[in-house]
Order: C-alpha cells, then sequence, then structure tokens
C-alpha cells in the first residue's frame, strides 16, 4: 500500500492536477523527475523515501517541498505533524505557487498546525485566486457569502464564485445555482441556477445532474429531468435514485411502474441510503405486492433503524409493540423509541410518554413520562399538546393549571388536530354570556363539522336546537342531526328516531332507531321496544326505507310540515346529497 502511495507521489509528479500548478506564475518549469532518475531510491522502503525526500526539499527542490509538506499532513510513512506540513507548505507558497498558497490558507481556517486565523486564511487565499487557482477563488466566494458578519460582502463573493465556475470547479457551480434558487442575499433566479447547474451537469457532476434533474421535473419537463436523474443515479447518486423511486412509485409525472421503483429502491438500498433502505422495507411489508417478503421487510427496516433513520426506528416499535412479522417485545420497542427519541422525534417522546404515565411499559413513571410529554408539546406535536392540556386540566397526576391548559389547547387545534379544536370549542361555549366567544366556538365546530367530524356535527345541532346567544335556527340544526346521524353517530341517530316517533313516522324512526341498536345503544333499544310494544302501524309498509326513499319522501311538504317547525326542503335534501355516499365508519357513542 506504502508503496503505491509513494508511487502516486513521485512518478505522477508531471501530471498531478495539483502539482502541476507547482510552477511559478512567470510560467517557468520546474520537475524532479530527472533528479528521481538519476538516483536509486527503493519504492518498497518509506523511510529511505522520506529520507530522499527530506534531503532535496532542504536542498531547496520545490515539488519535493510540497511533496514533504504532503507527507507530514497525511501521515505517510511518518508521525503526521502538522506543523511540520504548514512549513513547507509555506516554503512553497512564499515562492508564489498558487496550490501551496491555497494549502497555507485552509490551514489558517481551520487550525490544522495553527492557531485559526481567517484574516490570514483569506489572505493566502487571495494570493491563490489571484494567480488562478479555481479552489481558492471558490472558497473566497464561500467566505465573503457565508463567512462570519466582518467577511459578508455578496458582490465580492459572487464574483469569485463565477470566476471559479468558469474554470469548472463543480463546487462553485453548484454553490451558485443554490444561492439563485433560494434567493440568498440576491434576488432568487431560477434561470441563472440552471445554468450554473447545466456547466456542471456537462462535466458529469452527480449532484448537479441530481438537482438539475429535480428543478426539470417540477417545472412539469418530465422526460428531461428523468434523463438528469437517469445519469445522477448511474453514478452513484442516492439521492437521485430514491427521488427516482418516488416518482415511479407516485405515477403522477409518469406512469407508474412498482418494477422500475423497486428496482431503485433496491440501488439506493446497496448504497445504505438509510431512508431507500426503509422504504424498501415498506415495499417488502406490502401483502398486495408481488415483493411480499416478511423477512427482507424486517431486514431492511431494521437496518434502516440502525443507521439512525427515526421513521425506521418507529415501525420497528410499532411491530414489536404490536408484534406484527415479529415477535412482540415491549422492551425492544421501548429502547427503539429511547432511540428515536434521543435523536429528537417528538412523537417518540409521546408514544414513550404515554407509557410511561398510563403503566403501558415495564415501570411505570409518571414523573419521566410528564416531562417527555412536555418536551413532545414544545416540539409542537399536536397529539402531545393536546394530552398535555387534559392532565393540566384534570389536575389529577400534575397541579391543575386551566391558564396553561388553555395554551396548549389552543396550540395544538392551531396545527388540526381535531379533538383538541373540538375541546376548545366546547371551552369557548362554556362562557355562553360571551356572545365573541359562542361565535368562535361555532366557527371552529362549522369547520371540523366540512370535514365529516360527527360530534361536531351533533354539537352544532344542540347548539342551533337552543337559544344560545341568539344561535337558534331550526333548520340548521335538523341539517346538523342528519349529517351526525349518517357519519355514525349513535345519539344523533337516536335523538333523529325519537324526532321521527314524536311526529308519528314510526316506520322513519324505526330505521334510525335500528342503526343505533345495532351497535347496543340502550336508549334506542328501549324506544324500539316501546314502538314494537305499542304495535304502530309503519307508512312505508314491511320494508325499511332506504336513504334515497327518505330523499323523494322529504320533497312531500306535508312530510316536512310533520318533521320541521321551519321547513326548508332545498336545504335538507343538499344535506343528504353530500352525505349519501358516506361510510359511519367506527361508531361513535
Amino acid at each position: 500500500m506504502n508503496k503505491f502511495i509513494f508511487l502516486i507521489i513521485f512518478t505522477s509528479l508531471q501530471v498531478s492536477a495539483e502539482l502541476q500548478l507547482l510552477q511559478p506564475n512567470d510560467g517557468a518549469q520546474k520537475v524532479i523527475k530527472s533528479q528521481l532518475q538519476n538516483k536509486t531510491i527503493d519504492l518498497d522502503d518509506p523511510k529511505t523515501i522520506f529520507i530522499n525526500v527530506d534531503k532535496l526539499a532542504k536542498s531547496g527542490d520545490i515539488r519535493s517541498q510540497f511533496s514533504l509538506g504532503k507527507i507530514y499532513e497525511k501521515g505517510l510513512g511518518v508521525l503526521a505533524d502538522q506543523k511540520l506540513a504548514l512549513y513547507w507548505y509555506s516554503q512553497v507558497a512564499e515562492k508564489n505557487y498558487p496550490s501551496a498558497q491555497y494549502k497555507v490558507a485552509t490551514f489558517y481556517e481551520l487550525g490544522n498546525g495553527v492557531k485559526i486565523d481567517l484574516d490570514r486564511a483569506i489572505e493566502w487565499y487571495e494570493k491563490s485566486a489571484k494567480n488562478g487557482y479555481g479552489k481558492a477563488q471558490y472558497k473566497l466566494g464561500e467566505l465573503f457569502i457565508f463567512g462570519p458578519k466582518k467577511y459578508l460582502n455578496t458582490e465580492l463573493g459572487l464574483t469569485y464564485l463565477d470566476k471559479a465556475s468558469k474554470q469548472n470547479i463543480p463546487e462553485a457551480q453548484i454553490s451558485l445555482a443554490k444561492i439563485y434558487l433560494d434567493g440568498i442575499n440576491v434576488e432568487a433566479n431560477e434561470d441563472k441556477a440552471i445554468f450554473y447547474l447545466e456547466q456542471s451537469a456537462i462535466n458529469h457532476n452527480d449532484e448537479a445532474q441530481f438537482m438539475l434533474g429535480d428543478i426539470l421535473l417540477k417545472k412539469g419537463s418530465v422526460s428531461d429531468g428523468i434523463k438528469f436523474l437517469e445519469k445522477s443515479s448511474e453514478q452513484g447518486n442516492t439521492s437521485a435514485q430514491l427521488l427516482l423511486m418516488k416518482v415511479y412509485s407516485e405515477g403522477k409525472a409518469i406512469p407508474s411502474s412498482l418494477d422500475r421503483s423497486f428496482e431503485y429502491a433496491i440501488k439506493a438500498s446497496e448504497n445504505n441510503h438509510p431512508e431507500a433502505q426503509f422504504l424498501l422495507g415498506k415495499i417488502y411489508q406490502d401483502p398486495k405486492s408481488k415483493f411480499f417478503d416478511v423477512e427482507k421487510s424486517i431486514l431492511s427496516i431494521h437496518s434502516s433503524a440502525d443507521q439512525g433513520y427515526v421513521p425506521a426506528q418507529l415501525e420497528m416499535a410499532r411491530l414489536l409493540i404490536k408484534g406484527q412479522s415479529v415477535n412482540q417485545d415491549i422492551q425492544k420497542a421501548m429502547s427503539w423509541l429511547d432511540r428515536a427519541a434521543k435523536s429528537g422525534s417528538s412523537i417518540a417522546k409521546y408514544e414513550l410518554a404515554n407509557r410511561y404515565i398510563y403503566g403501558q411499559s415495564l415501570i411505570r413513571n409518571v414523573l419521566l413520562g410528564l416531562k417527555l410529554l412536555k418536551e413532545s408539546s414544545q416540539g409542537d406535536y399536536a397529539p402531545a399538546q393536546y394530552l398535555y392540556s387534559k392532565l393540566l386540566d384534570e389536575g389529577d397526576i400534575v397541579v391543575k393549571d386551566e391558564r396553561e391548559s388553555f395554551f396548549w389547547l389552543d396550540k395544538a387545534a392551531k396545527q388540526g388536530h381535531q379533538e383538541a379544536s373540538y375541546a376548545l370549542a366546547n371551552k369557548y361555549l362554556g362562557a355562553k354570556s360571551d356572545d365573541q366567544a359562542v361565535k368562535k366556538a361555532i366557527q371552529i365546530l362549522e369547520k371540523l363539522a366540512d370535514k365529516n367530524h360527527a360530534l361536531s356535527n351533533f354539537r352544532l345541532y344542540e347548539i342551533f336546537s337552543d337559544d344560545i346567544q341568539g344561535a337558534k335556527d331550526t333548520v340548521k340544526s335538523r341539517v346538523y342531526l342528519f349529517r351526525a346521524a349518517e357519519l355514525g353517530y349513535l345519539k344523533a341517530r337516536y335523538e333523529l328516531g325519537k324526532i321521527y316517533y314524536e311526529q308519528k313516522l314510526f316506520h322513519d324512526a324505526s330505521y334510525w332507531l335500528e342503526l343505533a341498536s345495532s351497535e347496543d345503544y340502550e336508549p334506542a333499544k328501549n324506544l324500539l321496544k316501546k314502538i314494537s310494544s305499542e304495535k304502530l302501524s309503519n307508512e312505508f309498509g314491511q320494508n325499511i326505507p332506504t336513504s334515497e326513499t327518505i330523499q323523494s319522501t322529504i320533497n312531500q311538504q306535508n312530510y316536512i310540515e310533520n318533521l320541521f317547525e321551519v321547513p326548508d326542503a332545498q336545504v335538507i335534501l343538499e344535506s343528504l346529497k353530500n352525505n349519501t355516499n358516506l361510510n359511519p365508519g367506527n361508531e361513535q357513542r
């Protein structure tokens, strides 16, 4: 191995891109190959090589001095010594060699063998850049745009990056693309970003090809976007492979292809990309997929989790808790949740908190659970905020604090958490004397009702049935009652059946009461027994009416007048029309 390294250092000096720049700016050439050819050097003996290079360097040979700097920097055959490396690089840099000047600059920037000194670093970068060294131009551009505040100079930074870009320094081209894409200290300009990416992509830079492919896909240039992504993928760019996997899986930009999606998932996984391994595991996990394989699914997800990918760690915990595809093991599940929590996962903290607070782990630890729950809430995880609000409101395992409870409830509701929004609406309704609070409650409930939240529909029925701050509206109350009943809320079905019963529409009453009774709702069962015992007749014959029957019957004015105090057939019809195809799903009691 050492022989190979030193062969590169000595026999390839004339072709090394870095060492080719070891000529002064006046164009004079100094090559030591002839010196090496005239000496007997045993390339199998690092010590002999070092002695000879050291001797040549001390005699003033520029290339040997630079090589000696490299030897000390990398520890090739000797103990690494950054101070000596800097010394020898400096010897060459002082003679106006740009690659050595660049090296000295990096030592001052990073503090290798010397105290960090950005002023000295910039001084040396500027000397190297003036001599046309592209890497130095790139570094100056980055420092002037992204460096410490005292050095910020966007215009100068862009100038240096552009110079480096023209020398085909890929990092500079990509940096300029990102600057113009994100509008960093400049006006965003996608065309300029694409220009710089194209320059880098032409030179086969896989990151530029990936970025360009991604942009073109978003712009709708699907075929060109796919072409650049495939080129990037061929060079092993896992981000490109992962994006291609998702594109073929979703089937939005191009026709869906499970085979192609699987192909790119395999490629990215082989490069140990944790997200790809996780997604590949999910493909194997799907029993409907032709690639269904439980063992491979677990292996892929486990490998991803081991690399610290939080979604995979959460999935491993879920599988172990449920005993799905693996033996149930709560202790191992807690271990995965703990790893995810230590990575900052608010979801993991919430899951751990639940188990510690309610004793669903091997050991109950309320204090630790509350600590994790608060951290999860502070991480803006809405379920944690809602639970923390409930505990603060109840005051059983934590000191009751209504103000803080309202604070967390409001935060969870603003994130769209439906239970929190519903609870918040009820908080506002608690202040019945406050007209504005009631209006806020109605606004929240109406938004939830539009999202088919059964409880909110029923609560609006109650509000519009009662005269709360002048909100009484009989027609609206019946509309929301119908919606709640059709969404499967048992009490709403019972209430609707009860209304039909009171209006002596016994068969309609039986229809809704039977639905509620089938879910063991006792009040509905009792009212059905009463109807049966009274042996009341059915207006519609022996067949239970369907929604379509109810819709057609509801057009009859006498039916409307019997059922509602304020008839409005169109409102009710629209309500039924909007909910006809809804399945109740999980019944709520």
